[in-house]
């Protein structure tokens, strides 16, 4: 066993409880925060508009590395129109924040979520040897066994906390241009998989030229990785350059020596996703996932024998309305320029749209008048202003049992309903 429950909670009298008002997206048939994912209000505002990227994120013909996209992934059982609610909560938590569990349903029925963490192996995974979360060895010494990496209190007992980052990183300090205008940068990382070509002696931007001009674009270079001969020399000296065919996440490992890049070509998708990661940024959001290991029973307080409690749900509304209030406010910054130059300009699933608003997201100082970036303040208001009572989207009752969803938005076989209204 990792390490004993008992000691474990016998040191949560230490703890400092907070109390936060949480936000989640979900179908209605999946209730409450219990082995599931939230954010706080820049959180889910983030995430609310993030999923509008996935028509185009989405698109094989679109994007090469739509198979990596968490959007694809979860789009058939997470997002279904005129199903969806939003849910505010309050929840009282243990404020030594674990480690973010990824909380998704299964393919198979009954789609029951599972929440998984993803763990490097090695040291690096280890609760008191984690260089992203350093706070955690002395945060939970005392809970945890410091001959054992994985530890319970880490992972399932206290609140998991992240800092959402989605789309296309940011390029570090120094990085060549045409690294960035090609490829997702990947500090640390190499494809373990054998190269189908090799360069020596040359720069990381002759690496990525090399990469880029490869026969076949992305389909041929599929990533590069970089290791220069002097890690003193940054970014601008000369190395070694392994180029790569097909890759997915599992072929590339850690290593502090080089640099990699995921080709994503250049086009509506690539802009997309350097949008998205601006946007994650500019909203700076929160996610916390709230396991059923560390909940507190009836009765107990947050600190005396659990790591976190549901005080209150404070609002179900529909979720369309909810994000067509962020989304209102964001495209009526331009007064229809740009969107009315679409086709359809209120089609928010065609390219066309979707690139205009993640332009007025991010601002586009080339324009003519320059645009400026969205104010975080107007999303914000936006997002808290719907869960208002009287003011705010309209309640949404609870679904009645058996909550099933429409039939036209499960796979074949899974239990649904026919009705036009679910």
């Amino acid at each position: 066993m990792m390490m004993l429950r008992a000691a474990a909670l016998a040191l949560l009298a230490e703890a400092k409880v907070v109390r936060e008002t949480l936000y989640r997206i979900t179908p209605r048939n999946y209730t409450g925060v219990t082995d599931l994912d939230t954010g706080d209000a820049a959180g889910d505002a983030h995430f609310g508009l993030y999923e509008k990227s996935a028509p185009v994120v989405c698109d094989a013909k679109l994007n090469p590395r739509h198979a990596e996209n968490i959007l694809c992934e979860n789009d058939a059982l997470l997002q279904i129109p005129g199903f969806n609610v939003y849910i505010a909560v309050e929840v009282e938590m243990d404020d030594r924040y674990g480690d973010y569990a990824e909380c998704n349903p299964a393919k198979s029925l009954p789609h029951a979520f599972n929440c998984t963490h993803w763990h490097h192996d090695g040291p690096e995974g280890c609760w008191n040897k984690n260089d992203k979360h350093p706070e955690w060895a002395s945060e939970f010494q005392g809970l945890c066994d410091e001959q054992e990496c994985r530890c319970d209190a880490v992972e399932t007992l206290s609140v998991g906390r992240e800092f959402p980052k989605f789309g296309k990183p940011l390029p570090p300090a120094g990085y060549p241009e045409i690294c960035y205008a090609d490829f997702y940068p990947i500090e640390g990382y190499r494809n373990n998989k054998t190269a189908f070509k090799t360069l020596d002696n040359v720069s990381l931007a002759d690496c990525c030229a090399a990469c880029a001009a490869a026969e076949h674009g992305w389909e041929r270079c599929g990533s590069y990785s970089f290791t220069a001969a002097d890690a003193g020399d940054g970014y601008g000296g000369s190395g070694t350059c392994a180029i790569h065919g097909h890759t997915d996440s599992r072929d590339l490992v850690p290593d502090r020596a080089s640099a990699s890049g995921w080709f994503s070509g250049d086009g509506l998708a690539n802009f997309v996703e350097s949008a998205s990661m601006t946007l994650s940024d500019m909203m700076n959001g929160t996610w916390f996932s709230t396991q059923k290991a560390g909940e507190c029973a009836p009765g107990e307080t947050v600190g005396e024998g659990c790591f976190w409690r549901v005080v209150n749900q404070t609002a179900q509304v529909n979720a369309t309305c909810v994000n067509d209030r962020m989304i209102s406010k964001i495209v009526a910054q331009r007064g229809g320029a740009c969107f009315d130059g679409c086709d359809d300009p209120k089609d928010q699933s065609a390219p066309c749209w979707i690139q205009c608003f993640f332009e007025t997201i991010v601002g586009n100082a080339t324009a003519q008048p320059p645009l400026p970036p969205t104010d975080r303040a107007l999303i914000l208001d936006a997002f808290e202003g719907a869960f208002a009572p009287g003011t705010g989207c309209p309640p949404v009752p609870d679904c009645p049992d058996p909550c099933l969803p429409p039939c036209w938005a499960v796979p074949e076989g899974d239990p649904c309903t026919e009705e036009e209204d679910a």
